[in-house]
């Protein structure tokens, strides 16, 4: 089914002013973009599609250019997005990504490493909402795709009320360079990681069974949230159900704050 554009700016931001980040858990947030945000479906040919048949990535990716450096937040209406690049979404710094009723679907053919979003040394980046959904049932087995992947000394990043289901490698994964070359301040909240990572065999498996991580998958692939070297973090109020190798995996961090979460049926346990 094809549409004219029904989301206007206005009328999504008029939309999204019923959302609301509850608890006080991001104290300067706002709850709903600001006036001037862009929106992406601005961006989108004429007639597009809202089911996910066609991929729109080229024109999502021009969107969050255009809004780098900017400092203008960015909201993806209510509709499936097909990613079929294992590339990805590349964020940058002091951007806002307001995604609630937002589905991105990664598709069955990616047959390469990637991730749905992609931010290489960020700082005040903020996730807000959204579903991302992988296709570890199609994918070949060492094809290790992420939902967030954030690498270097990023800072300041919050990550809330999202649902990743069924990716190949973290659902959120953030990895600093060292010791020397930290991530830092990072919150990951109210957030389901379901049925994600690489594959992990039991290494008392009978012969012919896969013992240890799968070909073509490594340590890093581990974990529905994998933080490597990453201070002063906090992961409160969310769920990490079904891994498919470690539900949490943690790595020469410091000062982190792992509370009121609940981590359930991990095919390696946690943490």
């Amino acid at each position: 089914m094809t549409h004219q554009n029904p989301f206007s700016s206005a009328t999504v931001l008029a939309l999204f002013s019923v959302c609301s980040l509850s608890s006080g858990l991001l104290a300067a947030a706002q709850d709903r973009p600001a006036a001037d945000a862009i929106v992406v479906s601005d961006f989108l040919p004429a007639g597009y599609v809202r089911d996910g048949s066609v991929s729109y990535q080229a024109e999502l990716q021009a969107a969050l250019d255009a809004a780098a450096g900017t400092g203008r937040q960015i909201v993806f209406p209510p509709m499936t997005y097909l990613l079929n690049s294992a590339a990805g979404l590349r964020v940058a710094s002091d951007m806002t990504l307001w995604m609630h009723g937002a589905r991105f679907v990664l598709s069955p053919k990616i047959r390469e490493d990637g991730q749905a979003f992609r931010g290489q040394a960020v700082r005040n980046l903020r996730f807000f909402g959204g579903e991302i959904i992988g296709r570890n049932d199609q994918w070949p087995l060492g094809t290790n795709v992420r939902g967030i992947y954030l690498t270097g000394e990023c800072r300041h990043v919050r990550i809330a009320d999202m649902v990743i289901r069924d990716s190949s490698s973290n659902g959120v994964g953030v990895f600093g360079a060292d010791a020397d070359h930290t991530a830092g301040d990072v919150w990951l909240l109210d957030t389901v990681i379901d049925h994600c990572c690489n594959v992990y065999g039991d290494y008392q498996a009978p012969a012919g069974e896969l013992r240890g991580p799968e070909k073509g998958s490594v340590r890093e692939d581990q974990g529905s949230v994998a933080f490597y070297f990453v201070g002063d973090f906090v992961v409160r109020g969310c769920r990490f159900e079904d891994s498919r190798s470690e539900g949490t995996h943690f790595y020469r961090c410091r000062n982190g704050h792992f509370t009121d979460n609940r981590v359930y049926r991990a095919k390696m346990g946690g943490y």
